[in-house]
């Protein structure tokens, strides 16, 4: 009888140690393309607690995993009575976010009658755009001078792409030239100051601005009766991305950008 049993024993243990659980999960996708902010909870159902965890890929031990990018998971959940589940779990991200511009001409190179209008996909609509240097909020922007343009998107999820540069010209057979002969900056991309370098055919007064790619203005400084100019400006404190600088006269203007790292 004892033989039998320590037989009987072993076969119930074996059956626990290899024996189902189930368990359900919660999670949140990422919300911008590239991002890694998705997040997994694993919510045991049956067997005994405490319950361990082991994720792959990743090795973590957690319940609950954060800071996930797009793309598959397992996860392990096993009882203290040796009971165990396995999820497979697919994190998704949206679509990246593109735009495409058509543009008009102004009808001369002093005249402000260009336009501009954006066609953005992917992400998660409405998308608001802020353009620069204006602030104007939707997708075509009118009453352009010649000159260089840019703007921000902004999808339902907070995700933020900036343009490239859009550049406004005019539309008469032989473009005039324009007053600004030199604009440069330089180091680039840049760490703590940047230098602007400008030249005028001829004394003008002039602004200097620099935006984020939201559109924000954090730096303003103006110019009077200058031909040559350089100007040492410390972006220190700036947090890392891309800015604009744009010189502005009373019948122009110029914009560039840098990256501040």
């Amino acid at each position: 009888m004892k033989k039998i049993y320590f037989v009987i024993c072993l076969v119930c243990a074996s059956f626990i140690l290899h024996s189902q659980c189930s368990s359900t999960y919660t999670s949140t996708q990422v919300t911008c393309f590239n991002a890694c902010n998705g997040t997994i909870t694993v919510n045991p159902i049956t067997g005994i607690p405490p319950f361990t965890y082991l994720w792959v890929p990743g090795g973590q031990t957690t319940q609950v995993v954060t800071g996930l990018c797009a793309g598959n998971y397992i996860v392990n959940c096993i009882a203290a009575n040796g009971c165990y589940s396995t999820l497979n779990i697919t994190i998704t991200q949206p679509a990246q976010i593109t735009t495409t511009v058509t543009t008009i001409p102004a009808s001369c190179n002093i005249c402000c009658d260009g336009s501009a209008s954006a066609v953005t996909s992917g992400g998660f609509p409405p998308y608001v755009y802020n353009w620069f240097p204006s602030g104007n909020p939707l997708a075509t922007e009118i009453g352009l001078c010649p000159g260089t343009y840019s703007f921000s998107v902004t999808d339902a999820n907070g995700c933020v792409v900036g343009s490239p540069l859009i550049n406004i010209g005019n539309s008469v057979g032989v473009q005039e030239q324009s007053e600004i002969i030199n604009f440069s900056i330089f180091p680039n991309p840049v760490f703590e100051f940047i230098v602007l370098e400008t030249s005028f055919q001829s004394t003008k007064d002039a602004s200097i601005i620099i935006s984020n790619v939201l559109g924000q203005i954090i730096y303003v400084n103006t110019l009077q009766s200058v031909i040559n100019n350089n100007n040492k400006i410390d972006i220190s404190t700036y947090q890392n991305g891309i800015y604009f600088v744009q010189i502005l006269t009373k019948t122009g203007s110029a914009v560039k950008q840098f990256l501040k790292k």
